[in-house]
């Protein structure tokens, strides 16, 4: 069965995305008081989507949700930004 087909291509349950960024990761968060907040270089270790050159997500196709994904804490996102900030 051809890898590519339209039969295997529908039977997708999920898909796994790997990006090399390098230094050209960019974040843009909002407040909510609705000010921008944004973060441009490596991939920060404390979103839990990678770190250092790579993003790395799976994605379940049906609910749209990244899997296996921790939600990041106040503390947490915190700490990721006193690490940016540090560099």
């Amino acid at each position: 069965m051809n890898k590519y087909s339209p039969e295997r291509i529908r039977s997708l349950k999920t898909i796994s995305v790997t990006a090399k960024c390098s230094d050209c990761f960019f974040l843009e968060g909002t407040t909510a008081e609705g000010e921008n907040i944004d973060y441009e270089g490596y991939v920060p270790h404390g979103l839990n989507i990678g770190a250092g050159d790579y993003l790395e997500l799976t994605i379940d196709l049906e609910t749209g949700q990244i899997l296996n994904w921790k939600p990041v804490t106040p503390d947490s996102l915190e700490e990721t930004f006193r690490q940016i900030i540090a560099k």
